[in-house]
């Protein structure tokens, strides 16, 4: 029996325990190693390190997935503000504000733009006076 096949069979087991140097040597592992020595430690990709913390630590779980979700909120608020908005009258701008109340839309300031590219102008408007909402994405 070759080495790495002994390896692969200890796997699942529960008593094994291999060092994190001995883990990317007989695996080939990217995007981890050891280091030795003064300012040695393991060192891992992010990906590697946050999955490692959340199997340890509820906490540090519970803190990323709320981590997560407040930055999907910010990222829903950006996408709004990168919206092209149409007005009744024809017009179409930018939004560069969203007024909100309780979640819902009042108003908008609304960033309108010249042929040369230079902004014009730049208004507060009422929700009610956009006609339609079209993403730039």
């Amino acid at each position: 029996m070759f080495e790495s096949e002994h390896f692969r069979k200890q796997v699942g087991l529960l008593t094994f325990t291999p060092s994190v140097t001995e883990w990317c040597d007989r695996t080939n592992a990217i995007g981890m190693y050891s280091k030795m020595g003064k300012y040695g430690g393991t060192y891992a990709h992010k990906d590697i390190a946050f999955e490692f913390a959340s199997a340890i630590s509820h906490v540090f779980k519970l803190y990323l997935i709320k981590e997560i979700e407040k930055r999907k909120k910010i990222m829903i608020k950006e996408i709004e503000l990168l919206s092209v908005v149409e007005l009744i009258d024809g017009r179409r701008g930018t939004v560069v504000e969203v007024y909100k109340e309780k979640e819902k839309i009042l108003a908008c300031e609304v960033e309108f733009v010249d042929e040369n590219g230079k902004t014009s102008s730049l208004e507060s408007i009422k929700i009610d006076e956009i006609k339609m909402k079209i993403n730039k994405l």
